[in-house]
């Protein structure tokens, strides 16, 4: 399904935005999780827009932030599918170098963001887009098994028909 060029502006908004995200906004932003380093930070939430029809209105996102610096990925629910299988991938695939696992593109809008994942010590996220500066982020081992439950509780959200908690 493709994207409303509304509903892209939306999502970017939600997370780029993070914490002066504004509750009078017209959706919801829920932050399933946040992984912290000691610079960066990562948030893998939701974001559903009661304005928009499902599934244009509900999507998953990866929000980073170093600082006031931000940018952001957005997925909907079909195409979450895809980051968890990426995931997945890069988590067998843990070596002591970095390789290249695989690369997800957000659908529609005029300057869509690009994800990579990379498999090493850990699994490396990095999202480039004319949104904001190229951000990336390690999933340390210890903190993959909080991820991959993370990104699966959003999968469930977006395949739901009900609307996010």
């Amino acid at each position: 399904m493709a994207w409303t060029a509304r509903a892209s502006l939306i999502a970017a908004a939600a997370v780029t935005l993070g914490s002066a995200w504004s509750p009078t906004a017209a959706g919801r932003l829920d932050v399933v999780a946040k992984f912290r380093q000691p610079s960066l930070e990562l948030d893998v939430a939701t974001y559903v827009d009661p304005d928009i029809e499902a599934p244009i209105g509900k999507v998953g996102m990866l929000g980073f932030a170093s600082g006031s610096v931000r940018n952001s990925f957005a997925l909907h629910g079909e195409e979450w599918g895809a980051l968890v299988d990426l995931w997945a991938k890069a988590a067998r695939m843990q070596s002591r170098n970095w390789r290249t696992v695989g690369m997800l593109t957000e659908k529609g809008g005029g300057d869509p963001a690009r994800l990579t994942i990379l498999a090493g010590t850990g699994v490396k996220i990095v999202v480039v887009s004319a949104k904001g500066p190229g951000m990336s982020y390690v999933i340390a081992k210890g903190d993959m098994p909080r991820f991959s439950a993370a990104i699966n509780q959003v999968k469930e959200v977006l395949a739901s028909s009900a609307p996010a908690r």
